[in-house]
């Protein structure tokens, strides 16, 4: 399941363009 939260994290980035979308997902 991890793996699978930090792909979605790598495409929110690219989406958003900021790394602050990774730390929000990882938060979260």
């Amino acid at each position: 399941m991890s793996h699978h939260y930090r792909i979605n994290g790598s495409m929110l980035q690219q989406f958003s363009g900021k790394p602050v979308s990774i730390i929000g997902t990882v938060s979260k």
